[in-house]
C-alpha cells in the first residue's frame, strides 16, 4: 500500500462515493499496475489483461459508494479481476475441457492464484523502484524485466547500440539490486526473477 501521507483515505473514499473522477483516478494509479500484473499472470495475454483491468475498474467505479476502506476497494478489484480472468479462460476454451481453467479452479490452482497475487504485489514495488532509476536505465530495465525483451530487441526498440543496452542493463540491475536490498525485497526478487541477475 502506498504511503498514506500521500492521500487522506477517508477524504478520498468520500470523494469516490460522490463520483469524483479525480479521486477515482488517484485510486486507479494506486492499484492499476498490481491488478494488471495479477490478471496477466492468469490469462497470459497482455491485451486481454489490459481489457479486463479496465473492465474491473469500471465495475469498481460503478459501485464506488460501497467501499468503507481502500483495502476493501483493493480486495474488490483483485477478486473481480481474478473472476474476470477465469471467466475469460472459460470462454476462450469454450465448453471443452480446459486444463488451465481446471488447474486454476483446483486446490493447486488456488495456490497458483495466491502466488500470482504475491508476485503482482512484488511487481508493484519493483515497478516503483524502477521508476526511480536514471531515464535510460529505467527504459532498459523496464523492457528487460517487465516485458521480458532480449538485449537485441531492446536495442532495436530504443535505437541504441547493443553494447550500450548491455551497459545500461548492468548499471540498472545494480541500482535496482541495491534499492531492493534496502527495502528487503531482494530475496523475493531472486525467487521470481533471479535469471535477470
Amino acid at each position: 500500500m502506498p504511503d498514506k501521507e500521500l492521500y487522506n483515505e477517508k477524504e478520498l473514499l468520500r470523494k469516490i462515493a460522490k463520483g469524483n473522477e479525480q479521486a477515482f483516478a488517484q485510486v486507479y494509479h494506486l492499484f492499476v499496475r498490481q491488478l494488471f500484473y495479477f490478471i496477466q499472470g492468469i490469462v497470459k495475454n497482455e491485451a486481454v489483461a489490459q481489457c479486463l483491468t479496465s473492465e474491473t475498474f469500471m465495475k469498481a467505479y460503478q459501485r464506488a459508494a460501497g467501499f468503507p476502506t481502500l483495502s476493501a476497494l483493493k480486495s474488490f478489484l483483485m477478486t473481480t479481476g481474478k473472476n474476470a480472468a477465469l471467466d475469460f479462460l472459460r470462454t476462450e476454451k469454450g465448453h471443452a475441457s480446459s486444463h488451465q481453467e481446471i488447474r486454476y479452479l483446483s486446490t493447486e490452482g488456488e495456490k497458483d492464484v495466491e502466488q500470482q497475487y504475491i508476485a503482482s504485489q512484488l511487481l508493484q514495488q519493483i515497478y516503483l523502484e524502477i521508476e526511480n532509476l536514471p531515464p535510460q536505465c529505467r527504459e532498459v530495465i523496464r523492457l528487460s524485466l517487465l516485458e521480458d525483451k532480449s538485449i537485441e530487441e531492446i536495442s532495436a526498440i530504443l535505437h541504441i547500440a547493443y553494447k550500450s543496452v548491455q551497459n545500461q542493463k548492468t548499471k540498472g540491475m545494480q541500482l535496482l539490486r541495491n534499492a531492493l536490498l534496502k527495502s528487503n525485497l531482494l530475496p523475493a526478487f531472486i525467487l521470481y526473477w533471479g535469471h535477470h541477475l
